[in-house]
């Protein structure tokens, strides 16, 4: 009888042998860990059973309790909104808005001289009215003789430039006399942009 010397293994089939080791080995560790172990680690403790009406009600009242949070993070962020602080700022703001517009008017008013070089444009009151974003200009339009009327309609046309007003009302143009000659009496009413009068 002849007999076949066992042949050497190859490294193949020892490759083989040791990944299915390993395999069965990790798929062991695995269900012994999804079992035991990951239920064990990842469990949280309530102190006490709760129903899902329950859970409901915590969900509600934790969801409140950031809101409050959230908004008091916000006040820390943004101080001014809803504070005195925060309107009178406003209020300040909105004065610098109407100053800026009162100087821009006078000194268009400036830009118009006088026969004997004075100002023409003489801006006697002014009023800010609030609730409606305006200024009421009253004046006059002296020391160009009769040409007080024309100056005037330049004045007022001017004024419709400004880059903060929007609207002009044109004055009433009528040419009075007085022992120092002729001039123009007039009243303007100005609306202010929304955002100058309400910054």
């Amino acid at each position: 009888m002849h007999t076949q010397p066992p042949q050497a293994e190859t490294a193949l089939s020892i490759t083989a042998r040791w990944l299915w080791a390993f395999s069965a080995t990790l798929a062991v560790a695995l269900l012994i860990s999804a079992t035991v172990g990951l239920p064990l680690l990842a469990s949280v403790a309530t102190g006490a059973a709760t129903t899902p009406g329950r859970v409901h009600e915590r969900s509600a009242e934790l969801s409140r309790q950031i809101a409050a949070l959230e908004a008091r993070r916000l006040m820390l962020v943004h101080p001014l909104s809803g504070s005195l602080y925060g309107t009178l700022l406003a209020e300040r703001t909105q004065d610098r808005a109407w100053r800026v517009a009162l100087n821009a008017v006078q000194q268009l008013a400036a830009t118009f001289p006088a026969d004997d070089g004075g100002a023409a444009v003489q801006i006697t009151q002014i009023q800010l009215e609030n609730d409606s974003g305006s200024l009421v200009l009253n004046g006059t339009v002296r020391g160009v003789g009769t040409r007080s009327m024309t100056v005037l309609a330049q004045f007022s046309e001017a004024l419709q430039t400004l880059p903060n007003i929007e609207t002009v009302q044109s004055p009433r143009f009528q040419r009075e006399l007085d022992p120092n000659g002729p001039y123009s009496p007039f009243m303007i009413h100005l609306l202010l942009q929304r955002e100058s009068a309400t910054l």
